[in-house]
């Protein structure tokens, strides 16, 4: 009896039990957006949170249940970015026209307890852009929240979908910023 009881307990304790996950960008942005009409530019994304942490799965050993970008998000995000402007007609060349500037300022994972069986889930992102072109700049920011209810604690697919939406949602409303436009064809 006893060896069944602790077998019970161990695997209780293992299911609440979960690891640290690290989370892949995954682009899904629709085409359009900004347009160009040969400028040349440089592009540089910067990672300004406060911790590489997003937050916590949740579960009884919270601790080590942390979210992280995966190592190598930030270069991945800068390669969709640039494959994005150059499909726009921006031409990245010595000679540059303007500098671009793009901040990943904040990207948080929260679960909120609903009831026994169900938690929320929310994403917040917040990016800043910085264009300065001669002696112009344009500046803007874009913020998004992502939330969801799931039963009992989120899965690692759901979490990249979820973390991935509130980053996709950020790039496409800057990407798609007629503002940035006006200010490249000045």
């Amino acid at each position: 009896m006893r060896f069944t009881l602790a077998l019970f307990m161990a695997l209780f304790m293992v299911g609440c039990a979960k690891s640290p996950q690290q989370v892949p960008f995954q682009a899904q942005i629709s085409t359009g957006g900004v347009q160009s009409s040969g400028e040349s530019i440089s592009l540089a994304i910067k990672d300004l949170r406060q911790s590489e942490v997003l937050g916590s799965r949740g579960g009884v050993y919270e601790g080590t249940s942390l979210i992280t970008l995966q190592k190598g998000a930030i270069k991945d995000i800068e390669a969709f970015i640039k494959g994005r402007l150059e499909q726009a007609g921006f031409v990245f060349a010595e000679d540059i026209a303007a500098n671009w500037s793009i901040k990943l300022d904040d990207l948080s994972y929260d679960v909120e307890k609903m009831s026994s069986v169900k938690e929320k889930v929310t994403v917040q992102c917040r990016m800043s852009i910085v264009i300065t072109k001669g002696h112009s700049t344009f500046e803007n920011s874009y913020s998004a929240t992502s939330s969801e209810e799931v039963i009992g604690l989120a899965t690692e697919s759901k979490n990249v979908e979820i973390i991935n939406r509130a980053l996709n949602a950020k790039l496409q409303s800057m990407l798609k910023d007629d503002e940035i436009t006006r200010f490249m064809n000045e």
